[in-house]
């Protein structure tokens, strides 16, 4: 049974980055095979690096987040109060990755994005949900939206458009 007061969202995973930690972990296990502690522990902090990812977790009934690594249902990071939140802003975005080599050479990709963010403060923004498709990011701002009682900001068209609440986004007339 799945728990509707916790909204959890894991951020896409850099297998780049991953697989090469694992294989520097088998490469360091081969060569030093006679520290079978040490073997052991890299073994394990590879495959718990390589199963999770960044996330961030979401308490509706007692009102807090946090951010940590993600595996499976299991999310880490210290719980922290929720902020005032004014409003939810989704919002296109384009997201550049670049990695690159110790010579300089490196590869870069860009990505366009939908973002969910909860408005705070004067100018604080906590992202709470990134995919490449709209209409999943406006089902989560209103699962969002729902829980918190905010409204929502539709800031991916040139003329923004604020929806009182998530009933107000579903009732809106689709052009």
């Amino acid at each position: 049974m799945e728990n509707t007061n916790i909204f959890q969202y894991k951020v896409k995973p850099n297998y780049i980055y991953k697989t090469a930690f694992v294989l520097v972990a088998v490469f360091w296990a081969l060569w030093f095979n006679y520290y079978l502690f040490g073997t052991i522990s890299v073994g394990v902090l590879s495959a718990v690096i390589f199963i999770s990812s960044k996330g961030l977790e979401i308490d509706f009934e007692n009102n807090r987040y946090r951010e940590g690594r993600i595996a499976g249902k299991v999310c880490t990071g210290k719980w922290q109060p929720l902020p005032n939140v004014k409003y939810i802003s989704v919002f296109k975005a384009n997201v550049v990755s670049r990695v690159s080599g110790r010579s300089g050479a490196g590869v870069s990709s860009n990505e366009r994005v939908i973002k969910v963010n909860l408005i705070h403060g004067k100018n604080g923004r906590l992202t709470v949900y990134q995919t490449p498709e709209k209409e999943d990011a406006f089902e989560k701002a209103c699962l969002i939206s729902e829980k918190l009682n905010l409204k929502i900001l539709d800031a991916t068209t040139a003329n923004h458009i604020v929806y009182d609440n998530a009933e107000a986004y579903c009732d809106r007339e689709v052009a």
